[in-house]
């Protein structure tokens, strides 16, 4: 949550992700106003918003200038970025924004994930992600190397297992009704057919519980 001066009575959650200059040509995420991250934003608290973000605020206004930030500690939008989906293909876009990820913003850092773009692709580009990662830090491990490709088979394989499990929900809950309406159709035939009885019985003294009992049993 990151607080609007513009909006001061507002506080609505945001997707935050921390970032590092040449993220966004990295992932061919177009600047829609402003400018892009640059080298020496990397230690400066820049808020970079996405186009839902600004779209949601200040509509067809720029939103470049305005301030926002965690607390009062207000910072500048620099720029307006595309949107992205946050999870998946199949989640809904929501607003988000992009900081510098050394800034000091106050805000909570998660894993990091290293993103590469290739001119190729192959297990023998592994061993140099490797060495270049260890060379920064020996200590840093490295999993989980993904291709992209198989980021978004993934993502699709998640859409069509929740599409097959809303299937199987809905398959339930017809049958749920069904089995419901059939049961009902059968007591009311019950009763109709055993209504002189059931006020003969009534007449000798019978309950209101002893009847249902009856009908039910």
């Amino acid at each position: 949550v990151v607080n609007i001066e513009d909006f001061p009575e507002r506080r609505d959650a945001f997707v935050a992700r921390f970032v590092t200059p040449g993220f966004f040509e990295t992932m061919r995420i177009p600047i829609i106003a402003g400018r892009t991250m640059l080298p020496e934003d990397a230690d400066e608290l820049r808020f970079f918003i996405t186009a839902s973000f600004a779209e949601q605020y200040w509509g067809d206004a720029s939103a470049v200038g305005r301030r926002i930030g965690p607390g009062r500690n207000w910072a500048e939008v620099t720029g307006v970025v595309g949107d992205d989906h946050a999870l998946d293909l199949s989640s809904p876009i929501r607003a988000g924004f992009y900081v510098p990820m050394s800034a000091p913003s106050g805000l909570t850092l998660g894993s990091v994930t290293v993103v590469v773009r290739t001119r190729g692709t192959g297990t023998d580009l592994v061993p140099l992600l490797r060495r270049e990662v260890a060379a920064l830090d020996p200590e840093l491990p490295v999993i989980d190397i993904k291709w992209m490709e198989d980021v978004i088979a993934e993502s699709d394989a998640v859409s069509r297992a929740s599409f097959a499990t809303l299937l199987f929900v809905l398959a339930a809950a017809v049958s749920l009704l069904l089995g419901t309406v059939g049961i009902y159709g059968v007591i009311a035939y019950v009763v109709s057919r055993r209504t002189s009885e059931i006020g003969i019985r009534r007449t000798f003294g019978a309950t209101p519980r002893d009847i249902v009992s009856r009908v039910a049993g």
